[in-house]
């Protein structure tokens, strides 16, 4: 972050930090006067460099937040294992799994005569 002055390099932690995305509430933060903020903070995000840096952030909070798919798999093959949860919790987690790994399909039979308009709409259509 050496390329921001110290008011944007404050901004950009506050932005992700204690404003928790929101760029007046970081602007504010960062030390800019208050009844200018969301103007200076609609200034900022238009910067190459904060938007840049914003992006560098963002990626970095995803890769460590964010479980991975392994990791999601691990804690639903732990919860189908253990014969502490309920038979109905670890056969939801054996669905999940099947699901997210494909093996699971669901299957309709459509009976009559259809355009292909029709069955392509009906397939895109999501099911409560």
């Amino acid at each position: 972050m050496s390329k921001l002055s110290g008011k944007e390099q404050a901004f950009v932690l506050a932005f992700y930090g204690k404003a928790a995305g929101n760029a007046t509430k970081a602007a504010e933060i960062a030390g800019y006067a208050k009844g200018s903020a969301h103007v200076t903070a609609s200034r900022l995000l238009r910067k190459a460099k904060i938007a840049e840096e914003l992006e560098r952030l963002k990626k970095r909070r995803e890769d460590t937040v964010v479980a991975t798919a392994v990791e999601r798999d691990q804690v639903l093959t732990r919860i189908l294992r253990s014969p502490t949860y309920k038979p109905i919790t670890r056969i939801r987690a054996i669905q999940e799994l099947n699901r997210v790994e494909g093996r699971h399909v669901n299957r309709h039979e459509i009976k009559g005569t259809f355009t292909l308009e029709q069955v392509l709409g009906a397939s895109r259509t999501v099911e409560p």
